[in-house]
């Protein structure tokens, strides 16, 4: 289960136009609607995101909106990162969030093309959980999965800087997820 902070993040990082409070409590499913106002005024303290007034993207009323800070949005990097084709230069990929970052992509990209359904705004966790329940992913790529997108949170809000042990459950991780990937690739 994903934390509020997380569930707050990943829900401006599908509404990157910004949302109030109200709408991020509905969205990420926090309630009461004050802990949605302290996490997010935290995370303006930190830097991770900004909260000005402005149109609220889910409720269009103008309030106090929400919107991740510009080096945020393109994981976690500085801006120039990445390069004119969208890919992240050689320095964003040694960067642990610039890499659990692509990693995140991959993932996304991965579940992209299991899913039947268009997926809306569900969130990452979410889309893993059902793809799990209706047998298209192995519970254990799927807990995988997860702990690539949470220390990804970690590295990318938290700055977070994974240590010997956090870089060999990443590798190992994503080793999995590309071994249950490339088979069953191989098996349709």
């Amino acid at each position: 289960m994903s934390t509020s902070t997380e569930r707050i993040l990943e829900s401006l990082e599908a509404e990157p136009a910004g949302l109030c409070d109200d709408c991020l409590s509905r969205g990420a499913e926090i309630t009461p609607r004050q802990q949605v106002n302290q996490i997010c005024r935290t995370l303006k303290n930190r830097g991770v995101l900004k909260r000005e007034k402005g149109i609220c993207h889910g409720c269009r009323s103008t309030k106090l909106v929400n919107q991740l800070s510009r080096s945020f949005l393109i994981g976690g990097a500085p801006a120039g990162e990445k390069t004119s084709i969208g890919r992240e230069s050689s320095v964003a990929l040694r960067d642990p969030a610039g890499k659990l970052d692509h990693i995140r992509r991959e993932i996304i990209g991965m579940l992209g093309q299991l899913e039947r359904v268009n997926i809306g705004r569900r969130k990452l966790p979410e889309r893993i959980s059902e793809l799990e329940e209706a047998g298209t992913i192995p519970p254990s790529v799927g807990c995988m999965m997860r702990t690539l997108n949470s220390l990804r949170n970690l590295a990318v809000y938290e700055r977070f800087v994974p240590g010997p042990n956090e870089e060999a459950v990443i590798a190992g991780a994503w080793a999995a997820v590309q071994e249950w990937w490339g088979k069953r690739g191989r098996k349709g």
